[in-house]
């Protein structure tokens, strides 16, 4: 009963924190990951945001439909080495070096997931949609900066989005 009441509390307090804009700085953002779940009617659509700052917190955003009107943020704490990394996981993608090239004949429909993270002045862009030879590097990227994210924090800025939403 306990360990299920811990998770549970942990949900609740993060969600506390959930407001449409959050005050004070986040810190110099260097790395960003999204997710949507493909073009569909505004009730239906929904985006996933991340903004990773060396400073070891995290702005998530997540809106339903299209318009910021739809979207809530909230701040977290990132895991303690996230930075390092996720630096580590951009420098072993070669991306900055070798840039992903995108697909000249994307799959029609679906959902979409892109990445960035800037480290002295190269950047490692890993796109939506690459062409097959270069989808392992940028995949790899978007898993590492996927795992970055705090689990209870992405639930908690999703649910009250869903709640914004009157889902």
């Amino acid at each position: 009963m306990t360990r299920c009441l811990l998770p549970t509390a942990l949900l609740l307090a993060t969600a506390a924190c959930v407001q449409a804009e959050p005050d004070g700085p986040q810190g110099e953002v260097f790395a960003t990951y999204g997710y949507d779940n493909g073009s569909l009617p505004p009730p239906y659509r929904e985006e996933f945001r991340a903004a990773f700052s060396r400073e070891g917190q995290v702005r998530l955003t997540a809106c339903r439909g299209y318009g910021e009107e739809g979207c809530v943020s909230l701040d977290a704490a990132t895991k303690p080495g996230a930075a390092e990394r996720i630096a580590a996981a951009a420098r072993a993608s070669g991306l900055a070096q070798t840039p992903a090239e995108k697909d000249p004949e994307p799959p029609i429909g679906g959902g979409l997931k892109w990445g960035e993270v800037v480290l002295g002045g190269a950047t490692y862009a890993a796109i939506a949609l690459p062409v097959r030879a270069d989808a392992a590097r940028v995949d790899a990227l978007l898993a590492a900066l996927d795992a970055e994210v705090p689990e209870a924090a992405r639930k908690a800025v999703n649910a009250e989005a869903d709640k914004k939403a009157g889902k």
